[in-house]
């Protein structure tokens, strides 16, 4: 498998600014050794003038343009983020790819939130808040319009693991959707072995390809503090290990984002070493 990161240091979807600094971080603490010196940056400026979500969507073009030729040349994407909204550029990109090539596109989202917000039900505005309600056809018509020509994503493909914090909207929108929910009590019931098996072969049956959304904070608070929205009672690193450990070794066509990573925040080296450990699982035999 060989990698192509692509630095995507976009951060005003968030409500805590500062992951722009997470890509260089993160690529400086070991991820320089993947994808041969291989590296795309997607350029940001978070002085351009114009309406956040006008900033966003043509980033997210950008982006998404990125991904997709990367597959088109036969590589894996690997994106280092920035917030969450990225995913509407990271998962467009690759959505587009795969409708070229008639296949399924399977999404596990590890993260403590849904990011299922609309515009109507957000209750802090902010769109990282939002990612896989546009990424499904719902959401601000600007935003949506990264999607153009690119079909929804299948609510049933995504798998929502670590979810525990989410907001009355969503809550909603979530019970009437067939999104899979692996919320806390679940992974602790059943274990994250046999759910990651689950999805493993659902994506196999389907000769699908299997996109990792990678929020650092679907991690326990006390262990990755250098994020905007920490949540407590988290994945812990093991589990996590786990999940990345079986995908890797499955076989199974993946691409992978990381993202809320916050490097200026307290504790930003306790964080970079836990989500470093974590893609090295992930990525160890790739190139």
């Amino acid at each position: 498998m060989y990698l192509q990161l692509i630095k995507a240091p976009l951060d005003i979807g968030a409500g805590i600014q500062g992951c722009k600094g997470a890509p260089d971080r993160l690529y400086e603490a070991g991820l320089q050794g993947f994808g041969q010196g291989n590296v795309i940056d997607i350029p940001f400026d978070p002085t351009a003038p114009g309406e956040k979500k006008d900033i966003i969507a043509s980033f997210s073009r950008r982006l998404a343009e990125a991904t997709y030729q990367a597959l088109v040349d036969g590589k894996t994407p690997i994106v280092l983020g920035g917030d969450h909204s990225i995913a509407i550029g990271t998962i467009g990109g690759i959505a587009r790819y795969l409708q070229s090539q008639k296949r399924d596109l399977f999404v596990l989202w590890v993260d403590a939130h849904a990011d299922f917000n609309t515009p109507e039900t957000t209750p802090s505005g902010n769109i990282h808040g939002m990612p896989v309600a546009v990424l499904t056809g719902d959401g601000d018509p600007t935003l949506l319009a990264v999607m153009k020509g690119i079909l929804p994503l299948k609510k049933k493909n995504i798998y929502m693991l670590g979810l525990r914090d989410v907001d009355p909207g969503e809550e909603e929108r979530l019970q009437e959707s067939d999104i899979v929910e692996w919320r806390m009590p679940i992974v602790r019931k059943e274990g994250v072995a046999a759910l990651t098996k689950h999805l493993i072969d659902r994506v196999k049956a389907a000769d699908g390809h299997l996109h990792i959304s990678f929020d650092v904070d679907g991690l326990d608070a006390k262990l990755v503090p250098a994020v905007g929205t920490p949540v407590d009672n988290g994945l812990t690193v093991e589990e996590v290990d786990t999940c990345f450990r079986m995908i890797r070794e499955s076989g199974v066509d993946f691409s992978c984002e990381i993202v809320e990573y916050n490097p200026t925040l307290a504790g930003a080296q306790q964080t970079a070493d836990v989500a470093m450990h974590l893609m090295r699982q992930l990525l160890s035999e790739a190139t």
